[in-house]
């Protein structure tokens, strides 16, 4: 029977800015099974979650099962592999898959790396042929990532499916290294070359698997990661056993923040991330654990444990899932026992959170802002439908350079329009930012090609590396409204090679094609995916309807109007 404590706190600003003082509802649900001695849950994807539960009464080697929490009543399963004196534990987990370990041996001699699909009987030994053992860490689609042993040396790698698949992926001249997380394009973990263990991680390239030491930014004698989105990645540094601190790494610069919050006892731990929030455990003095969030900062940690209720102690974070801004996140709490639990916080019905997605496709291609060929400015546009009315507070989107020949983008010019049968219509709102006043993300990767809609060139594998570009300084954000039809209009400073990148999903009903302002042509014109142009175009962008504090106020001519291509319902 699962216990549920609901705990309704004012959540503190400086970790939900976007919620201020709203009251917030944290649902917490112990998920411990009734006559268990222990259990923990290390991984979740929101609906299900994973760990291991101690089965067996008393102390014993082999208690520990690897287990799911699945369902509308979250019911426990048991999904151990093997006879009851063995061992196993979920330690990751993604879709419908969870990746973890088994053993039968007290001294994990005989460890290997498991993968299941929700039940016992669907269990994979992922022990790779000429290796002793293995543990599989994390999952990420068809990726299971960790390490594998061979001649007494721990080997990063992963795996897709099978045993046979495993990819060694371990750094020549290193002794030992490992992955903790992946996205599955990127692999995120450590390395040791003899002087402790350094941060590190794993990225695809034309010629192949590339490491990277992300150690030497964080000024500390060691370091460690445990998790990755891709852009950023989470862990902690150390100088001696006792005075870690959770960290952030961002593939912007590349930099690192140090999380440790001023309120700690100088001692946390970051176990895992999600798009926007990190999660852990901060000591409360010198005394106990408690399960800690993040957004980004050491200023903005939060104590988790301060929703449990009484009777609990200590506390850990292990793993989040986010959508949207709804959270799920999972760990253990220990009140004479260890006991897996779940925080799930729910936004207010009335935040203004609703925001239109359609996410960057890591293997798509990117649409010129300029036509190199004809030596014109390609505007382009897209379109969505509100689904909330609000403000427009942000607008992300993604890009990437022809040929990976990355440099500045210096302004940005934009536009949100009605729609006039298909294609933009009267600009509403709009202006241009300099390069101080939007945030460029860190590099995300994938195999993608580069197209010029002006002059219908298609280049196949131009480039692997795409960025975010974040736009959210509006001093006036546009007032959308629910229902209505909008076209948002980019455009760069000519002789840039930079593209708007191609969305996953295409669009929904009512939406219309991508189009591009053709100066040489008839105006608005509708884009195909090449080389046939058969499949509508759809660009990757998100609408963000979150109050953020202004500071500046979009100025000079609009977009639109500069290029004489609509009328100006009024200046900004």
């Amino acid at each position: 029977m699962l216990r549920v404590c609901v705990n309704r706190v004012v959540v503190a600003a400086v970790v939900f800015a976007c919620i201020s003082t709203a009251r917030a509802e944290w649902e917490v649900v112990n998920l411990h099974p009734d006559g268990m001695e222990k259990s923990t849950a290390y991984a979740t994807t929101g609906s299900e979650h994973g760990g291991q539960v101690d089965v067996v009464p008393g102390y014993h080697w082999y208690e520990e099962h690897a287990s799911l929490w699945t369902g509308p009543g979250l019911s426990w399963v048991d999904i151990h592999p093997g006879a009851l004196e063995t061992w196993s534990t979920v330690y990751g987990m993604d879709g419908s898959q969870q990746v973890g370990l088994y053993q039968t041996q007290s001294d994990g001699s005989d460890a290997h790396a498991a993968l299941w699909t929700g039940s016992s009987g669907s269990f994979v030994d992922l022990n790779p042929a000429g290796y002793s053992t293995s543990v599989a860490k994390a999952a990420c689609g068809s990726y299971q990532a960790g390490r594998a042993n061979v001649s007494g040396a721990s080997h990063a790698g992963f795996w897709l499916g099978t045993a046979d698949s495993f990819y060694d992926l371990h750094p020549g001249g290193a002794q030992a290294s490992g992955v903790e997380g992946t996205t599955g394009l990127v692999h995120a973990g450590w390395t040791n070359y003899g002087e402790g263990l350094h941060a590190s991680i794993w990225k695809p390239t034309l010629d192949g698997w590339l490491w990277f030491d992300r150690h030497e930014i964080t000024g500390r004698a060691y370091s460690k990661l445990f998790d990755t989105n891709g852009v950023q990645h989470v862990g902690e540094t150390w100088n001696t056993v006792s005075d870690s601190h959770a960290g952030l790494w961002s593939e912007t610069g590349p930099t690192f923040t140090d999380l440790d919050p001023a309120w700690g006892g100088g001692e946390s731990h970051a176990h895992a991330l999600s798009q926007d929030f990190q999660v852990g455990s901060a000591f409360v003095g010198t005394a106990c654990p408690h399960a800690c969030l993040w957004r980004g900062t050491a200023a903005s940690a939060w104590d988790l444990h301060s929703v449990l209720g009484e009777g609990y102690v200590a506390s850990v974070a292990y793993d989040i899932h986010q959508s949207g801004r709804e959270l799920w996140v999972v760990g253990e709490a220990t009140s004479g026992q260890s006991e897996a639990m779940l925080w799930h916080y729910t936004p207010p019905a009335s935040d203004p959170l609703a925001k239109f997605s359609q996410m960057p496709d890591p293997n798509g291609l990117d649409v010129a802002f300029y036509s190199a060929a004809y030596g014109v400015p390609n505007v382009l546009a897209d379109d969505w439908r509100c689904q909330q009315t609000g403000p427009v507070a942000g607008i992300r989107f993604w890009v990437s350079w022809k040929g990976d020949d990355v440099g500045d983008i210096p302004q940005i010019s934009v536009a949100i329009c009605r729609d006039d049968a298909g294609k933009p219509g009267t600009e509403l709102w709009g202006g241009s930012l300099g390069g101080d006043n939007f945030t460029v993300g860190g590099v995300e990767i994938g195999l993608e090609d580069w197209y010029d809609p002006a002059a219908g060139v298609h280049i196949a594998g131009d480039h692997v590396e795409f960025y975010s570009v974040l736009l959210d300084d509006f001093a006036e954000p546009f007032m959308q409204t629910e229902g209505d039809l909008y076209w948002l209009v980019l455009g760069t400073p000519p002789d840039l090679d930079v593209g708007w990148k191609s969305a996953l999903v295409g669009h929904g009903e009512g939406e219309n094609p991508a189009v591009f302002f053709d100066l040489h042509g008839v105006g608005w014109a509708a884009m195909g995916v090449p080389p046939d142009g058969e499949v509508p175009m759809a660009l990757a962008f998100e609408i963000v309807g979150i109050p953020e504090p202004a500071s500046v106020l979009l100025v000079g001519t609009g977009l639109l109007a500069a290029l004489g291509v609509i009328r100006r319902r009024r200046m900004r």
